[in-house]
């Protein structure tokens, strides 16, 4: 809105220099001559000639200004074009990724309840049967082969920053639609790479540290499934919104 202002005003003042640049070109020595000359030249025909003049410049000037304003209107027009194509593109992005948050989340608890019996289980062979193979057997703990099956994907995000799409969304809007994607980002790069990290950690596939390794799956897996929770909460949100 303060843009819109300023360029209107922009507008305004480059008329009105217009207007007096179109007023000197139109009035000509002759009329300068005339105004020298009152014994030649009566008032009422001076009069006569400042209207004429002032009506024809003023012509010029109402054509420049209409053509900067439909130029601005139009600049406008294609600006909420793009802001509102950008929106519909992240929506179906966030709806998309809404799908595949449901199904990582039921995964998910489902790795977390199993992990939790492990930890509370005193069957030492139990445990012991994880790492029999040389190495902790993800699926025999998680009850799953994959820790994730599917992405959560920000291409329509970050195209629309990328281009400067979003200049035209309001402020609610753009405040929902950055909380989704920080909180999806964190989850991406922080959370789900940090059992990775663990996982692969050479320490972790030692039998001796089993319980300590549970415990620590136990707290990450908490971690994830209720920042997944939370992520919901913000998708159904953002689809509402926009």
């Amino acid at each position: 809105m303060q843009n819109d202002t300023d360029s209107i005003s922009s507008i305004i003042f480059a008329a009105s220099i217009l207007s007096l640049m179109a007023f000197c070109i139109l009035a000509d020595e002759r009329l300068v001559c005339y105004f020298a000359l009152p014994c030649i030249v009566t008032l009422s025909w001076k009069m006569r000639m400042i209207k004429k003049y002032a009506g024809e410049s003023s012509l010029i000037v109402f054509s420049v200004l209409f053509a900067l304003l439909i130029n601005k209107l139009y600049d406008d027009y294609l600006e909420r074009q793009r802001a509102n194509d950008a929106l519909s593109r992240i929506k179906q992005e966030i709806w998309r990724n809404q799908g595949v948050l449901e199904t990582w989340k039921e995964a998910h608890q489902e790795m977390l309840k199993n992990i939790v019996e492990l930890n509370q289980s005193e069957d030492l062979q139990r445990k012991r049967i994880l790492t029999e193979s040389g190495f902790l057997d993800f699926s025999a703990i998680s009850g799953q082969d994959y820790l994730i099956n599917s992405t959560l994907i920000d291409a329509s995000w970050q195209t629309a920053l990328g281009i400067g799409a979003l200049k035209e969304v309001d402020y609610e809007k753009l405040e929902t639609i950055i909380r989704v994607y920080e909180l999806q980002e964190l989850i991406n790069d922080k959370t789900i790479q940090s059992i990775v990290s663990f996982y692969f950690r050479v320490e972790t596939h030692s039998p001796e540290n089993i319980d300590d390794t549970l415990m620590q799956l136990q707290l990450r897996f908490r971690e994830l499934t209720g920042q997944e929770q939370v992520l919901g909460g913000l998708y159904a949100q953002a689809l509402e919104v926009l």
